[in-house]
């Protein structure tokens, strides 16, 4: 009993500690603030910034309900297989929500038929082409902003 109270009073007091240096070292160091510093910042994590009217889409895009009817109404699932193009659900419910690794990854999103099938027969009206587009002009986004890292 006696060595965890001495435990917490250490922790106590490293706690304690740190407080007093990040209040001590808060007039001498300087924040830059804005938009160019925080896009700085999240750069290197591969983070890419969202539109207004890219948010509306990925709103609209997260109205899945993972029904499957979509899928069953693409044409290019009877000719390609899951592994090369997963389909219109995985991209509505999967893609949309999760798009930084997608430069990644094999799937080639331009084997969609762009027929808009899958448009037709949802019940949420989830806007699956103008999804898959999103996808694939955020994945040369990616592209563009690694190549650019890396040249750094």
């Amino acid at each position: 009993m006696r060595s965890s109270g001495f435990k917490k009073i250490v922790a106590i007091s490293n706690l304690a500690w740190c407080f007093v240096l990040h209040i001590l070292q808060k007039p001498f160091t300087r924040h830059r603030r804005g938009l160019k510093p925080f896009l700085d910042h999240y750069q290197k994590d591969g983070i890419l910034p969202l539109t207004l009217s890219d948010k509306h889409l990925l709103l609209r895009l997260s109205n899945c309900i993972n029904c499957g009817y979509c899928d069953t109404a693409c044409p290019a699932l009877l000719k390609i297989p899951r592994e090369k193009f997963p389909g219109p659900r995985f991209v509505a419910s999967t893609f949309s929500r999760s798009f930084h690794d997608l430069p990644f990854s094999d799937l080639d999103l331009s084997l969609c038929a762009e027929c808009s099938e899958c448009e037709k027969v949802c019940p949420t009206s989830v806007p699956i082409k103008e999804g898959i587009e999103f996808i694939q002009q955020k994945i040369a986004e990616q592209i563009k902003l690694s190549q650019i890292s890396l040249s750094e």
